[in-house]
């Protein structure tokens, strides 16, 4: 014979799952947030470096732009930077997604950068920045809301590279 304290127990418990079902609904969430686009790589897979001189490349955002080397990691670890996966390398072009946590959001400085030695904490190159045609020194800022889906296609040129900012 079931006890009354476990019918309570079990009464209180089915009350819970029935009033917390409506609450699970994933159509209460808001919409992704990206910034998305295609990297073309001018000159294509054979204008690369060799192969032996570029780790990874990926594109980053940041919250503000580093202004000595050891800014680039210290603001992945702060989360005030973004970055995407690895994205293939030798290749004509590439395209890429990131995913925008917590917008609305601002980002000074949006780059293609690259591993280029084995120190990850200052071993980065940025290969292409997000700026008016002609004038790389003058970083876009983008402001990223809830649901934006902005696309920032990029053009990398291994023999101009854009001015560091840590230079």
């Amino acid at each position: 014979m079931i006890s009354r304290r476990w019918r309570i127990v079990f009464a209180v418990t089915m009350m819970t799952l029935v009033t917390a079902c409506g609450g699970l609904d994933p159509g209460d969430l808001p919409p992704d947030s990206t910034i998305s686009g295609t990297i073309v790589f001018a000159g294509g897979a054979a204008a690369w470096p060799p192969a032996d001189s570029i780790r990874e490349v990926r594109v980053v955002v940041f919250d503000t732009v580093p202004r000595v080397e050891s800014d680039v990691i210290a603001s992945v670890l702060r989360g005030t930077a973004l970055f995407t996966d690895p994205l293939p390398q030798s290749v004509d072009s590439a395209v890429y997604s990131l995913l925008i946590t917590a917008p609305p959001r601002r980002f000074e400085y949006i780059v293609v950068a690259a591993l280029t030695g084995p120190n990850v904490f200052t071993d980065w190159t940025m290969l292409a920045v997000h700026a008016p045609v002609g004038r790389p020194q003058e970083p876009i800022a983008e402001n990223i809301s809830v649901g934006d889906q902005r696309i920032i296609n990029f053009v990398v040129r291994f023999d101009s590279l854009p001015p560091q900012p840590f230079e």
